[in-house]
This record gives C-alpha cells, structure tokens and sequence, in this order.
C-alpha cells in the first residue's frame, strides 16, 4: 500500500516466530529510505496511521466446536510504532471478541476444510482498508468485509451473518479479496472458490447504508474464464478505469 506521502508498506509474513529477518518495511519510492517494523504474528496486510503500522495478526483460541474443544486460530488488528517490534504491539480488534459458537458463520466452513499445523484457520483475513477514520477487514474463510471502529463492528457485508439484503443475490462474492472502499460502497477481487462457473472476477457493490440493502452494479469476469486460487486485486483509478491484477494467472 501506498502511504499518504508516498512511501510503500509492503507486509512479510511474520507468523514464522523462528525466522528474525522478515519485517513490515515502508520504503521510499526511490528505495533511498527504509524503516522496518515488527507487529506481532503480522500477515498478509498492513498500513500506516498516524506514526503506527495497522496491521493484521493471528491468534490462538480453544473453542467448543459440536461439543468437542478445538484449537482455532481467528485474526486481529494490531497497532504497532513505526520502527519498533512485537514487544510493542497491541491488539485494536480481535475476531474472537465477537463470534463464538458454533464458528460456522460461512456455510463453507467445516473443521477439516482448512486445518494449518494443529489449528482451524478459522477466519484467514487476507485485506485491510483505512477509510474516514474506520477499518475494513476482509475474511476469505467467512466470506465476509467487516466495517469496524476500534472495538465495535459497524457492520458484516457477506456471509451466513450478512447485515445486508443483497438485491441480486447471485452475486455476492465467494472467497475473495477485498481491494477498495468507494464513496458508495466496495471493490471486490471475486476468487470465486464456491461459485459456478468457477471464474474468478472484480465486483462493485453500491452499498445503501440507511436501507442495508447492496447492489452489485459492475463486473468484470476473468477474460479466459479462469480461476485465481490465491491473491488477486483490483483498484480503481482516477480516470475511472478499474486496474485489475489476475495473480497467478
């Protein structure tokens, strides 16, 4: 991501405790000045706010999955200083505050669908967004963009628990990642893991905030028809283009 005067924050995989050389860098454009950072178990995603890297994380939890405990590993927001490490970093928001049993809320979920070393992967944020002074989070595994601000969910936009009535329900997005907030709603990279024709797409909701009501409004599928398993992003430009990014493909 790009900060507000430039540089670049570019988020390594942290999660790898024994590994001391992976950070959260910000560099200049120009590669001139580097300022590396280390949020506790950050992944995936990261942006500056104020002097702080906002940043996702990972977290342990036993939970009671149908009467059996399990061992489920959900994400947080963390807060981090610009230069400094793990031993400073605190937690803005964690997804095992707000959901508990029975930790199905994607009607994809099950306990063996996406198992790590030992742990459910039960939430696996893969997208974060600053926008007018609150935090969006995208979780692939629940299917769901939360609108948050501090500790509170605003909103959950996708998903078994979904806020929104969703006006052509054939398009709500499938495992995907979460690229932009817009003035009046949400870009959309669609992986489209669960959907059939298994292809992947870009979608823009328009998002009704009074009536909880959406609309997908643009969609631009994969030229060739293909699937992007993992990444993906799109972004939409000042000249009202759409800049897409297929991965892998």
């Amino acid at each position: 991501k790009l900060t507000e005067n430039g540089d670049v924050v570019a988020m390594q995989n942290l999660m790898d405790a024994a590994n001391k050389n992976e950070w959260c860098t910000i560099t200049s454009l120009d590669g001139t000045q580097t300022t590396n950072s280390k949020p506790d178990t950050g992944h995936h995603d990261a942006l500056v706010r104020d002097d702080h890297i906002i940043s996702l994380g990972f977290e342990h939890s036993v939970v009671n999955i149908d009467g059996n405990p399990a061992n489920v590993g959900s994400d947080t927001i963390t807060s981090t200083p610009i230069g400094g490490d793990s031993s400073e970093t605190s937690i803005l928001f964690s997804f095992k505050d707000h959901y508990a049993a029975p930790w199905r809320p994607c009607e994809h979920y099950d306990n063996d669908a996406y198992n790590m070393t030992g742990v459910h992967d039960f939430t696996h944020s893969n997208s974060l967004v600053d926008y007018e002074d609150h935090l969006y989070i995208m979780s692939l595994h629940l299917d769901m963009v939360l609108k948050t601000k501090g500790t509170e969910i605003i909103w959950q936009f996708g998903g078994d628990l979904s806020d929104f009535t969703l006006k052509n329900p054939d398009n709500w997005f499938s495992h995907g990642h979460f690229s932009q907030v817009l003035p009046q709603g949400l870009l959309v990279f669609d992986n489209g893991w669960h959907r059939e024709p298994n292809a992947s797409r870009v979608i823009e909701y328009a998002i009704d905030e009074k009536t909880m009501t959406a609309e997908a409004v643009w969609i631009y599928e994969q030229p060739a028809g293909e699937n992007v398993q993992v990444l993906g992003d799109a972004e939409r430009l000042p000249n009202g283009n759409t800049l897409v990014a297929w991965s892998t493909l």
